[in-house]
């Protein structure tokens, strides 16, 4: 047995009860045109970059036009606006890395890769940095948001419950895959997400209770005396909710992304079982190439 059970480690033969035929088809890869070897269908995908102009604007513009003024502020109070500025400014530099990184993977992406293997490969990696570049930059504004409304003490009890979330799309879809891989040897795993489940089901709902009854009323505690106004207290969720999203998508593309690199490591040994031709291998103009050489 390879790598001692590692999610990495495991022989061609383990490999394929998670690499099926159907990778082979841009439905079966999950990824769209992101796995075509066409250069067209691949071009194509710069419209991807659009969600720079989105990221940058939710993520870094907002936030800047906040700490340098919140009097335009309408829909939500100064305080929060405030809050929203404070929490982009120790965010800008990963969001901004995020958005460069995002950005020079979708121009690259046009070029051909040596096969489709890497082709696939590459495809999950850019699925993996949009839903990480969307995340980074949704944080100060789902952050902001959640404590100018709940205030920071509801905040950190969203955090746990993050955490428990985490375990459950993040920790458990890689102890599953683990187990798909070696059936022979199950992953042992101390569940440290039970005790975290109960608490949260006993006493988390009571905790943010209490802490937004605290941010609407005493304000022990926290930064701003101000009122946050009702249309704010509806956004006090937005944290949790764009955490739930993102962490299940984060789970579907690790699955995606050990897939791939199965299929990639052991390329040549899925080429022969797969008898994958040279035109899906290859692309159509690289096969017609290879085909007048002979």
């Amino acid at each position: 047995m390879q790598g001692k059970n590692k999610l990495f480690g495991a022989s061609f033969e383990q490999s394929k009860k998670i690499v099926k035929k159907d990778i082979l088809t841009e439905e079966g890869a999950q990824i769209g045109s992101l796995s075509s070897m066409s250069f067209w269908k691949r071009a194509s995908l710069l419209v991807f970059l659009v969600a720079d102009i989105i990221t940058y604007g939710v993520g870094v513009h907002l936030p800047d036009s906040f700490r340098e003024s919140t009097k335009s502020v309408e829909v939500i109070s100064e305080s929060t606006g405030a809050q929203i500025g404070e929490v982009g400014f120790y965010l800008r530099p990963i969001i901004l890395g995020a958005i460069i990184l995002y950005t020079v993977l979708v121009v690259f992406n046009i070029f051909p890769k040596i096969n489709y293997a890497f082709q696939l490969l590459y495809g999950t990696i850019f699925t993996i940095s949009f839903i990480f570049v969307i995340a980074v930059a949704s944080m100060p504004l789902t952050i902001g948001l959640t404590i100018g409304a709940f205030g920071i003490l509801a905040f950190i009890v969203q955090l746990i419950i993050c955490i428990f979330l985490f375990k459950k799309f993040i920790v458990d879809t890689i102890i599953q895959i683990k187990n798909t891989l070696f059936t022979e040897v199950k992953t042992e795993n101390k569940d440290w997400g039970t005790p975290l489940v109960n608490f949260i089901k006993r006493y988390a709902g009571i905790l943010i209770g209490l802490s937004i009854l605290n941010r609407w009323t005493f304000n022990f505690g926290e930064f701003s005396k101000d009122n946050p106004g009702l249309m704010s207290f509806l956004f006090g969720f937005l944290f949790l909710l764009f955490t739930i999203v993102l962490l299940f998508m984060a789970g579907v593309a690790i699955k995606m992304f050990v897939r791939a690199f199965y299929f990639c490591k052991y390329r040549k040994e899925y080429r022969e079982y797969f008898n994958i031709t040279n035109e899906q291998w290859y692309g159509k103009f690289r096969a017609r190439f290879m085909s007048k050489q002979k």
